[in-house]
């Protein structure tokens, strides 16, 4: 199932899940890494813009392109002057080089395919100086892991008897392995937000 499937049906109950899924931590991660940055920044896998927002209360955030390749997503935007909302892939952007000052995802690494477009497509846009903020939930490591992973099966597991579509989150964050994350692309940058789970990866 496509990324741009895989959101369509779920898109109505996306904001309440991910809330109690995470016990609000999802939000207060976005806010988090939205304090970080700062100039012209590119939002990939915006969903409805709950980054976006967050990014367009900084003052020192210029302006914000959120681009998302779910149009049931950006039915449901929120809406803000300093946001631009694209419906694009990720993997190919409408911009010219060297446009942005940061990129940044929320929850949206893990789920994509072509890790190297991904990355290869957000270099291309972004300044030399630039960085990539990556925020994503990844497999908990021991000691978190005897809790949060039954806890992650658990509540998947259920969900998905209605919605199919949440066999994809148990897998895509069971399968994130951070300490091959960081190996293969170097991240010499990161902060464990909370539990071993929220992570927020800085290239």
């Amino acid at each position: 199932m496509s990324a741009k499937d895989r959101f369509k049906g779920i898109s109505g109950i996306y904001d309440i899940v991910n809330v109690l899924f995470s016990f609000g931590i999802d939000h207060f991660s976005r806010w988090y890494t939205s304090k970080k940055l700062k100039g012209v920044v590119c939002d990939l896998g915006a969903g409805k813009g709950e980054l976006a927002y967050y990014l367009s209360k900084n003052k020192r955030v210029k302006k914000i392109y959120a681009i998302e390749i779910s149009k049931e997503m950006l039915r449901k935007r929120i809406k803000n002057g300093k946001i631009t909302y694209i419906l694009s892939d990720a993997r190919n952007l409408c911009f010219k080089d060297n446009k942005f000052d940061y990129i940044v995802s929320a929850y949206l690494f893990r789920n994509i395919e072509d890790k190297e477009g991904f990355f290869r497509e957000s270099r291309r846009v972004l300044k030399n100086r630039g960085h990539i903020f990556l925020l994503d939930m990844v497999r908990p490591c021991f000691p978190f892991s005897l809790l949060f992973i039954p806890y992650i099966y658990l509540f998947t597991k259920l969900l998905s008897f209605s919605f199919p579509e949440y066999e994809f989150l148990r897998k895509s964050i069971l399968g994130f392995d951070v300490r091959k994350f960081i190996k293969k692309y170097k991240v010499k940058r990161y902060k464990n937000i909370f539990g071993s789970i929220f992570y927020l990866f800085i290239l």
